[in-house]
């Protein structure tokens, strides 16, 4: 499945099953367009001076034949100002992550998806896997890449060694596995082996398959270990990392009797695997997810202030108000870090660089801000 434009919580896995309190600070602060067409800009990435992500400035989006669309990979160099279009081909090359001067993304110029790199200081880029099935959705860190690949007849995680060559399976479960990110030795993924989905006529509802149980699950690469993160028994999904730390988003607090996603109350949850301790980051009774962490910051995607959307003639597709906030978890405190009257979506973060997909032009762009500057504005 290929998604143009997130409409809800990303519920890929769960659509897949289907087919088979702290007051927040407000600060106002400098932000900087990255990427403006008109054209939409998704899926941001970033690492040190880079930002990557999707364009589909040359896409051919009037064909029903998705794979004919043609969305392509750039990047821009913060300190020299300058942007450069990554890949050419005429297919949908989406999902970039990059570590280094290595961007990662999905491809399906050969039919099939597949995980291409591309090293911006050689200019070279390689085709990292070949099977016929699909690959999707890679992340990188140093020399090994991730993806979910679907050869098995379902998702699995599996890993790629840059320097040795060597390919390895990561999981083996009957169930999909999904949303792999990487760092360091540990692989983190949702997990949907303890899904149990029944159902009197066999039409399973989004409600129905988020009321069900899916995890976040971890492995690691030197002792070879697999640990289930979470154990409550709700719907866990999109996990990031850094370091010691995970992320997440988390319906164990949720209603969804609602037909409206709006009102749910997703929350961003953590764990640190030194400890072994979980912590409720978020208590606002909206709903937040995609979440990314660096260091001590950990950014999301916030909807409670959706209800305050103004007229600014944005696409009628989004017909919402969502925010980026963000919490510091040495000081417990947590700030709306953007506060524009449309959709800010996708946060992306490295050391005191802040990344998001905006749409206060009417098309998703891609905006930036200086976090350190953020931070000093709200003293």
């Amino acid at each position: 499945m290929i998604t143009k434009k997130k409409v809800t919580i990303c519920f890929f896995t769960a659509l897949l099953l289907i087919a088979g309190g702290n007051a927040a600070a407000q600060t106002e602060v400098n932000i900087t367009p990255v990427a403006m067409e008109e054209a939409d800009q998704n899926d941001p990435a970033v690492y040190a001076d880079t930002v990557v992500w999707t364009d589909w400035r040359n896409s051919n989006i009037s064909s029903d034949e998705q794979a004919l669309w043609n969305a392509d990979i750039y990047m821009f160099n913060i300190s020299a100002g300058e942007e450069m279009q990554i890949s050419a081909d005429e297919s949908l090359q989406i999902g970039p992550r990059i570590y280094g001067d290595r961007v990662v993304w999905t491809d399906t110029r050969n039919g099939s998806a597949d995980i291409y790199m591309y090293n911006i200081t050689s200019s070279e880029e390689t085709r990292l896997t070949d099977n016929e099935s699909d690959q999707w959705y890679p992340d990188i860190y140093d020399d090994r890449v991730v993806w979910e690949d679907t050869r098995n007849g379902n998702a699995d995680i599996y890993l790629y060694n840059i320097t040795s060559g060597e390919e390895v399976q990561i999981t083996d479960d009957e169930a999909p596995q999904v949303d792999p990110v990487i760092y360091g030795d540990i692989i983190v993924w949702t997990d949907t082996r303890d899904v149990n989905l029944t159902t009197d006529n066999g039409n399973l509802t989004l409600q129905d398959v988020l009321s069900s149980n899916a995890d976040i699950y971890m492995y690691n690469i030197s002792s070879g270990e697999e640990i289930q993160v979470t154990n409550n028994t709700s719907w866990q999904e999109g996990p990031a990392i850094h370091e010691d730390r995970i992320v997440w988003a988390d319906m164990r607090n949720a209603d969804l009797t609602s037909d409206n996603w709006l009102e749910w109350n997703v929350d961003v949850y953590m764990y640190n695997i030194t400890t072994a301790e979980e912590t409720q980051i978020t208590t606002d009774e909206s709903n937040q997810f995609l979440p990314a962490i660096y260091g001590d910051r950990i950014v999301w995607e916030d909807y409670r202030n959706h209800d305050t959307m103004a007229d600014t003639n944005t696409s009628p597709e989004v017909g919402w108000n969502s925010d980026i906030y963000m919490y510091n978890i040495s000081s417990g405190e947590e700030s709306q870090v953007i506060t524009d009257l449309s959709s800010q979506e996708y946060p992306a973060i490295y050391e005191d660089t802040l990344v998001w997909v905006d749409m206060r032009s009417g098309y998703f762009d891609i905006y930036m801000t200086d976090l350190a500057e953020t931070e000093q504005q709200g003293q």
